[in-house]
């Protein structure tokens, strides 16, 4: 007995046949058919498949990829943020992205835009506690330089409004600078922000 694959010309199936008879009955349909037929079938599917030329699936490399919107990318990725601690995170995962370096730059830069933007309250307090930490003897010196300047223009040009706004301006320059030393509250969440600044510097941002 030699058995040989088939093509079924009832059903169309691929079968096993006997290729030493005549006749037989297919597998699929339960038909009886001609052997000789059926192997006849089954050569020319097998040669109508292999003349068919073989479509390949396009690379990666060869499909055209759509550019990147950077900023839009940035944005969706804001919006699944719920705290501080999420927003630090987004520089090292923008890091793990599988992107070309063109695209991760893109990205990067994008992501320090808006994080100085949105962290442009923080920026103003920052800049706050860092003029209160500074030496106040510029300001002070400037004051007592302004109160000389009206005492001297009262003393030798017996001019009384110009001395007196001079003294002033002086005292009320001092006395300023050391009420923003000594506004604890505001001192406290200046220096937070100065603080939260710093932090994100550290982590690679650049802001």
């Amino acid at each position: 007995m030699a058995l040989a694959s088939g093509k079924c010309p009832k059903c169309g199936e691929i079968i096993k046949v006997n290729a030493e008879k005549e006749s037989g009955f297919c597998s699929k349909c339960g038909q009886q058919i001609d052997v000789q037929q059926s192997l006849s079938l089954f050569a020319q599917a097998q040669e109508t498949a292999q003349a068919q030329p073989v479509r390949k699936a396009p690379t990666q490399s060869a499909r055209a990829a759509a550019p990147l919107n950077a900023d839009a990318k940035i944005k969706e990725m804001f919006e699944f943020c719920g705290s501080e601690s999420d927003f630090l995170m987004l520089r090292s995962k923008v890091m793990e992205m599988s992107v070309s370096d063109t695209d991760k730059a893109k990205l990067l830069e994008a992501l320090d835009q808006a994080t100085k933007k949105r962290l442009a309250e923080a920026f103003e307090k920052a800049e706050k506690y860092k003029s209160a930490t500074e030496s106040p003897m510029s300001t002070i010196i400037g004051g007592i330089c302004l109160a000389a300047i009206g005492l001297a223009v009262n003393y030798f040009f017996h001019m009384k409004w110009p001395g007196i706004a001079g003294v002033a301006l002086g005292v009320i320059g001092i006395i300023g600078t050391f009420m923003d030393r000594f506004n604890k509250k505001e001192m406290q969440a200046n220096k937070a922000a100065a603080d939260l600044i710093a932090l994100y510097r550290s982590r690679g941002y650049k802001i």
